[in-house]
């Protein structure tokens, strides 16, 4: 199905399980915008400002901490039906200011994603293309939405 990628569950045996791999919710991992992919990696973790305030000695009192927000680096190979439509999912990486996923098993990784500076593409003689983004999504849901919302003009 285009623009999606539904992964291979694995086996575990033992008395312990972890959490492995990239893994789907039970619907294929989807990434708007994109026709067709694998997924080699995703990194994500969250952040937030701080700042101490200090007492006249200068020893910390307070540390107020705001925006929050969840840095997420995801790295796939481009892919499609042809030779052509891999391309085409290389190009559509440069147009692309937010991103919307779904259908991970790990929420966090789910929703609207502003997209960093920084996408590249890493062409290899005698190997796969891949491409990285870097993205984030803020905690509050009203302030990602804002962020991610239609550019100011004028």
């Amino acid at each position: 199905m285009p623009g999606t990628f539904s992964p291979i569950p694995e086996v575990q045996l033992g008395p312990v399980a972890y959490l492995f791999g990239i893994n789907n919710n039970g619907a294929p991992i989807s990434m708007t915008g994109l026709a067709s992919f694998e997924l080699e990696s995703e990194d994500v973790s969250l952040n937030w400002t701080e700042k101490d305030n200090k007492d006249t000695t200068g020893n910390t009192q307070n540390i107020t901490q705001t925006d929050f927000k969840y840095e997420r680096s995801v790295k796939f190979n481009p892919s499609g039906a042809t030779r052509a439509a891999a391309h085409t999912v290389g190009e559509a990486v440069f147009t692309l200011i937010s991103l919307v996923t779904a259908g991970y098993k790990l929420n966090t990784l789910n929703g609207l994603w502003r997209i960093k500076p920084g996408t590249k593409i890493s062409l290899k003689t005698g190997d796969n293309a891949s491409i990285d983004i870097s993205c984030e999504k803020y905690v509050n849901v009203a302030q990602n939405a804002a962020l991610n919302g239609t550019p100011i003009v004028g």
